[in-house]
């Protein structure tokens, strides 16, 4: 039953109220599935390596896209002076999946640049994970020593009438969650508005940060082109309209040891010339939609005077979040993160926003405030791996319990594969019995009951 009597913990109501006794897993586990291994996650915030990767340790590998220069009159804005927020229908937004990455397909795996390929929102999303809470998957592949973390991509949008509607919770590396780690999260109770449940305040708040990291950028300003062309972004795109954002993906080799190499395709998304240093940033959004309902405070009347009191509640109710955003922005080599406050103009209108204000933090400085450990991100990283490693050549899922602070790696099997497994498992049986009766019957002549070149004596097991 939900709610909790007074013998209950605080956590654990909590929990109660923030999913309910039979929260779904993000993917559906199949029967055959195993459970090769489990992490506790609030072990896996202990987790520690003596140092985390700098210097000669960190290596870039190619650089592709282009950066537009930031406004930097934007830093002066406030509440008094917000700025109206615009679309950017004619920006082309993609999430490519590590193994759908043509630079990794093509460049980075002859010969292969690491052992371990990821992208910075997948490998951010491990690194920070204690910090999680709702249910999140990431697929995993090992073949030939190589390991690829990857995404799910989310199906199409807008289907028949009959079809279940897509939770975007399930899809972290699509969409940008709305307070996930709140006291009281967004929720599909009954009695609120459609436009204030989960699905549709993470498709806001997804549409907010791509627009936000482009209204930002300096009208006529200089645009750096970053190495070769946006790989994501091809002719048949240019002809129908669309533009690449910019975007600069920076593909770089962190190595932990000689048994892991980890290859990440970061992202920056400006630059800007302050001070006459060039530097790389980085741009994400916070965005308010109603205070009453969130657990915060009303931006508009504290934002100027009281900015603290702001993001002490932004790193309460999006903990996870914004944790991600700084371990992103330290992958990537950020010099500076810029964080936008956007707001509905109205907390009933979820179309029309304003960008209320922007600041700027140094990506390793904001995440030591929020106590994110770099030796912890990357002692995640290793945990992870080395249990991966341990593994035979397969498909598996690293899956986080929604009801539990566990996350789970399964190996992915099917019906047919272990159909075959048990075949074998027969034919060794078969061959046992035969060097038994051999044994026992020492007056037969020994045959040769080779099989001829070419054929075999079992049914070989595929790989899932």
């Amino acid at each position: 039953p939900m709610g909790g009597g007074r013998g209950r913990g605080r956590g654990n109501w909590r929990r109660d109220r923030r999913y309910g006794p039979l929260a779904a897993a993000s993917v559906a586990v199949e029967n055959t599935w195993e459970v090769v291994s489990e992490f506790d996650l609030a072990q896996t915030s202990k987790v520690q390596v003596p140092r985390a990767p700098t210097g000669a340790d960190v290596e870039d590998l190619a650089w592709f896209g282009h950066l537009d220069q930031f406004n930097d009159q934007l830093d002066k804005l406030s509440v008094r002076t917000a700025q109206r927020m615009r679309r950017f229908d004619n920006k082309l937004f993609v999430s490519v999946s590590t193994q759908h990455d043509p630079v990794v397909q093509e460049q980075l795996l002859v010969p292969p640049a690491g052992n371990v390929f990821v992208t910075d929102a997948i490998l951010a999303h491990l690194m920070c994970m204690p910090r999680s809470m709702l249910g999140w998957d990431v697929m995993v592949q090992k073949s030939r020593g190589l390991i690829f973390l990857d995404k799910r991509d989310p199906p199409p949008e807008g289907g028949g009438e009959d079809e279940p509607a897509v939770d975007r919770r399930n899809f972290p590396f699509d969409y940008v969650m709305v307070d996930e780690t709140s006291f009281e999260p967004p929720s599909n109770d009954d009695e609120r508005e459609q436009y204030n449940r989960p699905n549709e305040l993470n498709a806001e708040a997804t549409m907010i940060n791509q627009c936000f990291s482009q209204q930002v950028l300096k009208q006529g300003g200089q645009r750096k082109d970053m190495g070769e062309p946006n790989p994501f972004f091809g002719e048949g795109m240019a002809q129908q309209g669309l533009e690449a954002p910019s975007t600069a993906y920076r593909y770089r080799r962190f190595t932990l040891s000689e048994d892991i190499r980890v290859v990440v395709r970061t992202e920056l998304h400006a630059w800007s010339a302050k001070g006459g240093n060039e530097q790389l940033l980085t741009l994400f959004a916070c965005n308010e939609w109603d205070s009453r309902l969130s657990g915060g405070v009303d931006w508009r009347r504290r934002l100027d005077q009281q900015e603290g009191s702001v993001l002490t509640a932004e790193l309460k109710n999006n903990a996870f979040k914004m944790a991600k955003w700084a371990a992103q922005s330290v992958l990537a080599g950020a010099d500076k993160m810029k964080l936008g406050f956007v707001s509905r103009r109205v907390p009933t209108d979820a179309v029309r926003h304003e960008l209320l204000k922007v600041q700027t933090y140094k990506p390793r400085e904001f995440a030591s405030q929020i106590d994110l450990r770099e030796t912890n991100m990357w002692g995640i990283v290793k945990m992870v791996v080395e249990q991966i490693q341990a593994q035979e050549d397969g498909e598996y899922v690293l899956l986080r319990d929604p009801n539990k602070a566990l996350v789970r790696l399964y190996r992915v099997t099917d019906d047919d594969e272990e159909d075959d497994s048990e075949e074998d498992e027969d034919d060794e049986e078969e061959d046992e019995d035969e060097e038994d009766d051999e044994d026992y019957d020492d007056d037969v002549p020994e045959v040769d009951e080779r099989p001829p070149p070419g054929e075999e004596a079992g049914a070989e097991v595929e790989g899932a």
